[in-house]
């Protein structure tokens, strides 16, 4: 599944992926995505304005946890394993942020929530 969203200053391509194992540290009661019924939905994350950078590498590549209540574990944000971006410190931070601000319609197993493991790109506009 993949989107692009675009807010002021801000372009957000995401695709949920799965991510092996229960999650980052041994997570307990995060569902691996292949064993959910229904995937996460993104209901949106809060508008900001970015710091500029410039050209090229305006992508940064994180995994994080979806709860069941639909809101991100702020603590389970981390920067892809193959994440090989040139951005800057502050444009990962600003990205880190805000994944952590986003919200989602939660993963489904036999109807009921649970929390999953999912990857995302941001993209920063110039």
């Amino acid at each position: 599944m993949t989107r692009s969203l675009l807010f002021a200053g801000f372009a957000l391509l995401a695709s949920a992926c799965v991510s092996a194992g229960q999650g980052a540290g041994g997570t307990s009661g995060v569902v691996a995505l292949s064993e959910v019924d229904v995937e996460p939905v993104q209901l949106g994350c809060p508008i900001n304005e970015p710091p500029r950078i410039p050209p090229p590498d305006r992508r940064v590549r994180l995994a994080f946890v979806v709860r069941a209540d639909g809101t991100v574990e702020p603590g389970s944000v981390r920067l892809m394993p193959d994440h090989h971006s040139t951005a800057p410190e502050r444009l990962i931070e600003e990205a880190r942020d805000l994944a952590t601000r986003c919200t989602y319609e939660p993963a489904q197993v036999a109807g009921r929530p649970v929390a999953v493991r999912i990857h995302e790109s941001f993209w920063f506009a110039g």
